[in-house]
């Protein structure tokens, strides 16, 4: 054998044993369209999700099947191109695409588990800007799919020619697909399910959010068509922005990363709560009437507290991440209730709550989950919970928000293309030092963000401008460094 013939084999073998590209973050598959997001790369997903549906169904069973993927989007611009591609390789592989159009995220894990589908999938980059997108996958259970399938997805679309073609799968249009879940959400709150006390008929049972006038930001994005249809039919009167569904719009200074206009709403109209949402509709961040932010930290609190008293919080524990504010587990800890961290992400909330039958867990951006409904955030869900406890009693809403002390934190981030400055030892070293200055209650986390080319800096202590100087401090350190 010659020497270049080695070099060939030796290349050869390189390559097959060489790791897949990493396509999943900690909620998807998420990047700039034309960049990372292609229709190339929808293609593959969609041969992929079906290829692994049926070697599943292979190993158990000897027959010839059909997986189906329910395909919801947002409404970002690039969204119909995406969706035919992730369609059209899902079809070539012999599978069935439904089209179900503009769908928030979790309507399309709810729908997951009705539609008796072999997956859900999302075209969404969620609260990131109109030129983002990605895609979210669910398995039949409404669960976000496996580490064990995402590495396998990986490992087929690096390599799609391992993937056999199909004289063809089918196509179905079902675009009327949100009065299902529409329907669910009445009945739970209508016929008292959430609220806890007897079960009444609707007839005779007075709309639940009737008492209210409740403000609502869509974020342009896929809540758009349906929020202000679901708080009426709730009973709420309801004065809603942002709901053009302008892909083009999508998260641009409004929805739950910017509630400036949300709040001028609710304080000039009078409202007694606003509720924005993300672009994808999994997240919810709330105004109070007097304009103040109800962040995902103060929506955890409320919601122990409610399940608790109930009886429903259960092992008295909720799940939250390291960005979690110190001052809601302080507070926890005072009404009887343990506290735990995950990694950043709401699948690893997620994964902590199904392991250990814990029904409340979340993220102060907004990401809620209540596993009694779903094991994935749901921002229309959470909102209606939250108005039906403002509903039932303004005075206790309000005391409890009064007995949660949140400690001052900053949060900044700096859009990075390499990240090596979290190996650097000048930088790790100064951010210690910094920690030393806050004091030994401090808590300083620098990352890089699963969703976008970020470096994220928390800083969290007792005193603002002592965490103020530090978080400014790190922020033109990096800068320095960097560049």
């Amino acid at each position: 054998m010659s020497e270049t013939q080695k070099k060939q084999n030796v290349q050869k073998t390189e390559t097959k044993q060489a790791p897949p590209p990493k396509l999943f973050g900690t909620d998807g598959i998420r990047g700039i369209v034309g960049e990372k997001i292609t229709p190339t790369l929808m293609y593959k997903l969609g041969r992929a999700l079906v290829n692994i549906k049926k070697r599943e169904i292979d190993a158990y069973y000897n027959i010839v099947y059909s997986p189906s993927v329910l395909i919801g989007t947002d409404t970002r611009v690039s969204k119909d191109m995406l969706s035919l591609s992730l369609a059209a390789g899902i079809t070539s592989a012999g599978g069935k695409a439904i089209l179900g159009g503009v769908l928030p995220t979790p309507v399309v894990a709810y729908l997951s588990k009705t539609m008796s589908v072999d997956f859900g999938a999302v075209i969404t980059a969620s609260h990131n800007p109109p030129n983002y997108n990605g895609v979210k996958v669910f398995n039949l259970d409404g669960n976000k799919i496996t580490a064990e399938q995402i590495a396998l997805i990986e490992q087929l679309c690096a390599d799609d020619n391992a993937q056999s073609l199909h004289q063809g799968g089918q196509l179905e249009f079902k675009p009327e697909q949100f009065k299902e879940y529409a329907d669910y959400i009445l009945e739970m709150f209508v016929d008292e399910k959430v609220v806890g006390s007897s079960k009444a008929s609707a007839t005779d049972t007075p709309l639940p959010l009737s008492t209210l006038k409740i403000g609502l930001d869509c974020a342009n994005g896929a809540t758009s068509p349906f929020a202000k249809k679901l708080f009426e039919s709730l009973g709420a009167r309801v004065s809603a922005i942002n709901t053009s569904g302008d892909g083009k719009k999508i998260n641009v200074k409004c929805g739950s990363t910017n509630v400036t206009a949300l709040a001028k709403l609710v304080v000039e109209q009078g409202l007694d709560i606003g509720f924005a949402f993300d672009g994808d509709g999994d997240r919810i961040i709330g105004v109070l009437a007097d304009g103040n932010l109800l962040c995902g930290d103060k929506i955890l609190y409320l919601l122990a507290t409610d399940l608790k008293a109930k009886g429903s919080l259960s092992q008295s524990t909720v799940v939250g991440t390291h960005t979690s504010n110190s001052g809601l587990e302080n507070a926890l800890h005072k009404i009887g209730c343990h506290f735990i961290r995950t990694d950043i992400g709401d699948t690893h909330i997620a994964k902590e709550m199904r392991a250990n039958g814990f029904a409340l867990g979340g993220e102060n951006s907004g990401h809620i989950i209540l596993s009694e409904h779903l094991f994935c955030g749901d921002g229309l869900y959470t909102a209606a919970y939250i108005a039906n406890m403002l509903s039932r009693s303004k005075r206790k809403f309000n005391a409890t928000l009064k007995s949660l002390k949140l400690l001052p934190v900053i949060s900044i981030n700096i859009p990075l293309k390499c990240f090596k400055i979290l190996d650097c030892p000048q930088f790790t070293q100064s951010v210690e030092n910094y920690k030393k200055k806050l004091g030994k209650k401090c808590r300083v986390l620098i990352r890089k963000s699963g969703t976008e080319s970020m470096l994220r800096i928390f800083v969290e202590g007792e005193n603002y401008e002592s965490v103020s100087l530090v978080a400014n401090t790190i922020k033109n350190l990096t800068l320095n460094i960097v560049h």
